[in-house]
């Protein structure tokens, strides 16, 4: 009557054994791919492409919302909008020129509104 009360106990045992035979003839788990790349292994070269690289995108992601549209120029990427005149129901004028062009003019437009409000004589007359 023993052999029989036995059998659970055997058979649980022997599913545990099985389980832990299947993990350790398991391959190892791989290393994750950012584990691998330390910091020393890649270049300044290549970092600051990617920087470069990420810089460049966050520009053009700019002057997309600010309604330019990409274009090839001889070779060159400008970008263009067409700006409408106010106060006019005529068409306006396309209105283009690279990143860097861009940015310069909306710098000094920013500096020229800054000017100009600083000489602004203040309500009180000082």
């Amino acid at each position: 009557m023993r052999l029989n009360s036995d059998r659970p106990l055997i058979a649980a045992l022997a599913v545990l054994g099985v389980c832990a035979v299947s993990v350790a003839l398991a391959d190892p788990p791989a290393a994750p791919a950012a584990a691998t790349a330390t910091p020393a292994t890649t270049t300044p070269a290549a970092a600051a492409a990617s920087a470069d690289a990420a810089a460049q995108a966050a520009e053009d992601k700019r002057l997309l919302a600010a309604g330019y549209k990409p274009e090839m120029r001889k070779g060159t990427k400008v970008w263009c909008r067409n700006e409408t005149e106010i106060g006019s129901h005529l068409g306006g004028h396309k209105v283009c020129g690279t990143a860097d062009e861009i940015k310069t003019v909306a710098h000094d437009n920013q500096e020229s509104v800054e000017q100009a409000q600083r000489r602004q004589i203040n309500p009180n007359g000082h």
